[in-house]
């Protein structure tokens, strides 16, 4: 029970190279070197072969989002508005614990006073959250239109490794529950979708294939 555990979190790995590699195809940046990491500590060597066949378009968009003017200043926009949002649920915080602290009526007229509360607390955070939102849309928009030429490699490479995982989960009796992935994507040919996309979740919530069902 605990070897087929330890083999589980070997799969790891894998599993997440495959979900930033659907990422990459969904808009959402990924840098070769995260997925570099992951391919390396999987310790399957078949995963190096298929990882090289895409990286090199995986590094020629780097080049392009990094000489992209346009989008290093939304992504900059970006992270201004999520500190904002923090910063002012934060700033409301500490407002009122020194209000309490002190017992200071000044302060906590000013705490206890609803436009303040809403202003800091909602108003704010939920208009920098959104903006942060569109802004992320159009980063996204500008990294399909820049994307990989060969979307259709991409995705050859995505089933291969998923080949791959599904191969190692049958060889090593893991349970497949164990290798849960968040996908952008449902095309592809082995996976299982458990669920689909809903009110909150963008993704869907599939398993590697079952190999043992398929072959027997």
């Amino acid at each position: 029970m605990f070897g087929r555990r330890s083999e589980a979190k070997k799969l790891l790995p894998l599993a997440r190279a495959i979900t930033y590699l659907d990422e990459i195809r969904n808009g959402i940046f990924v840098t070769t070197e995260k997925i570099d990491q992951e391919i390396d500590r999987c310790g399957i060597p078949e995963t190096k072969k298929v990882w090289k066949k895409i990286r090199k378009d995986i590094l020629q968009l780097s080049t392009k989002l990094a000489k992209s003017g346009e989008v290093r200043k939304f992504t900059l926009l970006g992270a201004y508005l999520r500190s904002g949002a923090i910063l002012s649920v934060l700033g409301y915080g500490v407002l009122y614990v020194m209000a309490v602290m002190n017992r200071d009526v000044f302060l906590m007229s000013i705490a206890s006073n609803k436009v303040v509360i809403w202003t800091m607390v909602t108003i704010i955070p939920i208009t920098f959250l959104v903006i942060d939102y569109f802004t992320r849309l159009h980063i996204k928009e500008s990294m399909l239109t820049m994307g990989i030429e060969d979307k259709a490699k991409l995705k050859r490479v995505i089933d291969s490794l998923l080949e791959i995982l599904a191969r190692e989960i049958k060889e090593r009796g893991v349970n497949r529950k164990k290798l849960a992935m968040s996908l952008f994507h449902d095309d592809y040919k082995y996976i299982e979708v458990k669920k689909r996309p809903g009110f909150l979740r963008s993704t869907y919530e599939v398993l590697p294939s079952d190999l043992g069902n398929q072959e027997g």
